[in-house]
């Protein structure tokens, strides 16, 4: 339809009236019926042509008409027959059919023009009752407007006779002319009317008629319903309402779809969720929802659940990305093996070296002197312990001439450091191992070689204080080969430095074995991926808020990044590096502080750099509804199996406590020998004494189970063992111990589930309750039938439904079980075709431990 136009429109173009055009069509040849029909831009073209032909005839007919009605002693003669005043008087028109035989002498500012075929009364313009043949136009009603006002359109000659003028014009003529309405008889407006007539035809050529569009893009004249005044406007407002309700349900309809704002279509998914609840996720009507499970065969309200495999179903049909609990972690995370594929954008990183020791052998008093600081934080420490955790970054030269960076963490002793690895973070590359010369190997030093050994870290010894006349360092690598530390002194692989941070002697040494280990191990990360690292510290500032010290692992932090820390998350607000001084961004291995987060993160907790708030805000979500009662998964002696399995695990930790340290000797022995080819047993601690707090911690950070034998745990160890879900057993017979392991190693520890046939019944009536339910009548003839018990209904020799018993009823009475020889009535969860002579047969699961004879 874009190459029709209809006569209204194509008449408001023009700045003629519709009967003008129509009159102008029937000219032509074609049949116009009303001003709604439609015409062609070739009819277009000829119509314009007809129209510019009549336009030179009718400019010679203007000066005469306007000369006879000089009897309207108040309007002014028009100065010249120009084009720019067509319209101040009627233009005669030849007309064949007899209803348009009247011509009217529209004046533009309703000034009551007579116009005389033959005769005219040139002194009484407003009250000519004699001559029936004009029309004088004062107030002419609606009807004869519509029909008879047609400009510019016949010849002076050519007017009718007087044969038809007594019609309703007439009559028209009568009630006009008994009111004296002299004042509408305006001359100036009679002179400012040209000039909003419309334009010469000649000028209208057809290229505009790819301008006509089915919109009212140009306004309604003006300059002609002003001369009429009142009385003609309600038929015009009555069509231009209704056209302008057509053109905008024409606009609505060409208004494209593409309006909408189209936002991520992912979802999160983690536990069953209302049908309301799902709507609100997908955006979407809550009855869209409730009609695409009925079409799925499930009938939900809008407070029902969903399952959660029938949402991710759901969503999948309507083109929504689901995340489920692991793909929202993997969204920061998974990115980092794709991007490290990319060598050209690796660069060598600085290594990130934590001390470790025991109390007071000086591990801060070392971390001072390698900074070479000028005040020691030991003294600012309470008791010589460090209170807080601290990351700083020192500069060392390298052989080449060019300066190499190593940053240090310093740990309050080896609990934060347990802390971290036990919410996955390895946030370390070298651990330092500080003894003291005089005070040898103590036990939170056998600790901290416990937990560096089982974080896998490569460890270099600082033998510290070898200044004391008491020092004997060659005493300390003699223990340290006791716990499995074998220096290289005596032909073992671990670096041993002899220092002084008193004195200061020994740290250049340290610094280039610590750049050699590193090197070793080839540090690389790529500077160019989002970032994502470890939080090392975390506070509440006064001033400042939440306050975190972040260790940035890949990629570069920078201000303004959208940032996720555990179940904190905000944007980077400003950064501070070590020294207080502020940056703009932070690269691989760079320890930074972090403003900007809304809540304080843990220590060890994951940070990432996401690009979209809608991911961080889901993942952010995701994160805390999990936290809440979440225990971390670690490996039980009944989980064993199916984390071997699945291939979770294929090691087994295990802490050995005795009472005595020759018993958890031989016991660590009997246990190492349970090794298979399936999974490798790993002792990580012999030791004497009960269960404490460290062991659990440990065993947590380790995915370890604590063995004791003849020992208890603590009540701090029971606490946190219960919080972080360690499996702690204790015996008091030692072959129990390798039974227990071994059983769960080879997954007989696991009890056997086998199906036990309780009872059989026989459908004999089927009664149906609308649409949605179904009664089987049942005969039980073995056995019993128990309410909730498992069903299967054999029909013709296969199973046809495999569910739970939903209702049992016998007569009209609930009932939990019904025996042999007896009725009853039988729904079935989910199942609705039941049909007379199907066999139901009704079983339970029993669980049964299963045993192994030892050859």
């Amino acid at each position: 339809m874009n190459d029709r136009v209809r006569v209204y429109e194509l008449a408001r173009q023009m700045n003629l009236e519709n009967g003008d055009i129509i009159t102008a069509l029937r000219e032509l040849g074609y049949d116009i019926k009303s001003h709604s029909s439609t015409i062609d831009a070739s009819t277009v073209g000829l119509l314009i042509s007809h129209l510019g032909k009549k336009n030179g005839k009718g400019e010679k007919e203007k000066a005469a008409v306007k000369t006879a009605a000089k009897p309207l002693g108040k309007i002014p003669p028009p100065q010249t027959p120009e084009k720019q005043k067509p319209r101040v008087l009627a233009r005669y028109r030849k007309e064949t059919a007899p209803e348009e035989a009247p011509v009217e002498a529209p004046v533009v500012e309703a000034a009551p023009v007579q116009e005389p075929v033959e005769k005219a009364p040139p002194k009484e313009p407003v009250a000519p009752p004699a001559p029936p043949e004009p029309v004088v136009e004062i107030a002419p009603p609606p009807a004869p407007v519509e029909e008879v006002e047609k400009p510019k359109k016949g010849k002076a000659e050519n007017l009718p006779t007087e044969e038809k003028p007594e019609e309703p014009p007439a009559q028209t003529v009568k009630e006009q002319v008994k009111e004296p309405v002299i004042e509408p008889v305006e001359p100036p407006k009679a002179e400012e009317a040209p000039k909003e007539e419309k334009p010469n035809t000649d000028d209208f050529t057809p290229e505009a008629f790819n301008s006509l569009s089915t919109r009212p893009s140009v306004p309604v004249r003006v300059a002609a319903p002003s001369s009429r005044a009142t009385p003609p406007r309600p038929p015009k407002s009555r069509n231009q309402s209704h056209e302008r309700n057509l053109q905008q349900k024409k606009e609505e309809k060409s208004r494209p779809a593409a309006a909408t704002i189209e936002v991520p279509k992912v979802i999160t998914l983690t536990q069953n969720l209302t049908v309301k609840e799902l709507a609100e996720k997908m955006n979407v009507a809550d009855t869209e929802v409730i009609k695409r499970l009925f079409m799925k065969g499930t009938m939900r309200t809008v407070n029902q659940l969903v399952e959660v495999e029938l949402a991710r179903e759901l969503a999948s049909e309507m083109e929504y990305e689901v995340l489920t609990e692991e793909k929202v972690e993997e969204v920061v995370k998974v990115e980092e093996n794709l991007s490290e594929e990319d060598l050209k954008a690796l660069v060598t990183r600085p290594p990130v070296v934590t001390i470790m020791g025991h109390v007071d052998h000086g591990k801060t008093s070392l971390l001072d002197a390698i900074r070479q600081t000028k005040f020691l934080l030991t003294d600012a420490e309470h008791g010589g312990i460090t209170q807080h955790i601290g990351a700083y970054h020192v500069e060392v030269p390298h052989e080449d001439g060019s300066l190499r960076q190593i940053v240090f963490l310093d740990t309050p002793g080896h609990e934060a450091f347990t802390a971290m690895r036990a919410r996955g973070a390895k946030a370390t590359d070298v651990a330092i191992l500080v003894v003291a010369a005089d005070d040898g190997v103590m036990p939170q030093t056998i600790e901290a070689i416990d937990h560096v050994k089982a974080a896998g870290v490569p460890i270099i010894v600082a033998v510290n204080k070898i200044d004391k006349q008491d020092a004997d360092p060659d005493r300390v690598l003699t223990q340290l080969m006791e716990h499995g530390i074998l220096p290289d002194k005596f032909g073992g692989d671990t670096v041993t430095v002899n220092v002084s941070a008193k004195k200061r002697t020994g740290l250049d040494e340290l610094l280039e074995m610590i750049l050699l280990v590193s090197e070793i191990q080839d540090l690389k990360a790529n500077p160019e991926k989002p970032a994502n690292g470890v939080i090392i510290e975390a506070e509440l500032s006064r001033g400042k808020g939440a306050v975190a010290t972040a260790l940035v692992q890949t990629g570069t932090l920078r201000e303004g990044d959208l940032l996720i820390a555990g179940t904190a998350s905000g944007r980077v607000r400003a950064l501070f590096d070590d020294r207080g001084q502020r940056v703009k961004a932070a690269g691989p291995s760079m320890p930074v502080e972090v403003l900007g987060l809304d809540d304080v993160p843990q220590a060890g907790d994951r940070f990432e750099v996401v690009a979209d708030m809608q991911i961080q805000k889901q993942i952010v979500d995701a994160r805390k509804a999990e936290r809440g009662d979440r225990r971390p998964h670690h490996v039980t002696l009944e989980s064993l199996h199916d984390m071997l399995a699945t291939g979770e695990v294929k090691e087994l930790n295990i802490i050995v406590k005795a009472d005595v340290q020759g018993t958890a000797e031989a016991i660590a022995e009997q246990v190492r020998k349970l090794t298979s080819n399936e999974v490798a047993v790993r002792v990580l601690r012999t030791s004497s004494g009960d269960i404490s707090e460290n062991d659990v911690n440990l065993a947590a950070s380790s995915n370890a189970i604590i063995v004791g034998f003849n020992v208890q745990p603590d009540r701090n160890a029971q606490e946190v063992s219960e919080k972080e879900g360690v499996d702690v057993r204790t015996y008091n017979i030692i072959y129990q111990i390798t039974d227990d392991l071994e059983k769960a190693i080879q997954g007989l520890i696991q009890p056997l589930r086998s199906e036990v046939q309780i009872g059989q019944a026989e459908i004999r009536a089927v009664f149906k309750l609308g649409k949605a339910l179904s009664i089987g009548g049942c005969m039980v003839t073995s056995g019993k039938v128990k309410r909730g018990g498992i069903a299967k209904i054999d029909r013709d020799g296969s199973i046809v439904y495999e569910g739970k018993i939903e209702t049992l009823k016998r007569f009209k009475d609930d009932a939990k079980e019904v025996a042999a020889g007896f009725e009853c009535g039988m729904s079935f969860e989910k199942f609705n075709d039941l049909r007379e002579g199907d066999k139901v047969t009704v079983y339970e699961i029993q669980e049964t431990k299963r045993e192994i004879t030892r050859s």
